[in-house]
């Protein structure tokens, strides 16, 4: 009976250790990357809703914790709720996942940014389900003040992104 506890409590002893030394690597993977995004950012983005296009502003902030990079959502103008992973990024760019945390909402998606300007703007697009469940494309353009967030509007109205709806025509017309 005491070979069994002893076993049983190596076994815990090695699971803990490859718990830490997991936790470990990751913490020293994202200490190692650049962390120009990190911490509070003023954002807007624009839903698709029944009420057509529209910017909802609101706060975000960036994290580290537990060797892996988060963000959460704060003051949001019209009462959206969701949280986010960020899943990879370096110097330029950062992408991730989006979740809706609303009681029985299913809208989620991902996410990817550039990272602009001395890092003080950033500029991208999430993917995701609108409330008719189509996926749809919508700007999202973050800054660390209120200038820089309206600066990085501009850009990213400025950068047109082209969506066609008709079929487009490609080297000898079929």
């Amino acid at each position: 009976m005491d070979s069994i506890a002893i076993q049983i409590g190596y076994m815990v002893l090695g699971s803990l250790i490859g718990l830490g030394i997991q936790l470990l690597y990751e913490r020293m993977v994202t200490l190692r990357r650049p962390s120009s995004f990190f911490g509070t950012w003023k954002a807007a983005w624009q839903p698709l809703t029944d009420e057509g296009w529209f910017w909802v502003t609101e706060d975000i902030t960036f994290q580290r914790r537990w060797g892996k990079v988060f963000l959460t959502t704060s003051n949001n103008s019209h009462g959206y709720k969701w949280h986010g992973k960020v899943v990879k990024w370096d110097e330029r760019f950062v992408s991730g996942e989006w979740l809706a945390q609303e009681p029985g909402a299913h809208a989620y998606g991902t996410f990817s940014l550039t990272i602009g300007q001395g890092g003080k703007i950033m500029c991208g697009y999430f993917f995701g389900p609108d409330v008719g469940k189509s996926k749809i494309v919508s700007g999202f353009a973050l800054g660390r003040t209120e200038v820089d967030l309206e600066h990085a509007k501009h850009r990213l109205i400025g950068a047109k992104p082209v969506f066609s709806h008709e079929k487009v025509v490609r080297g000898n017309g079929n």
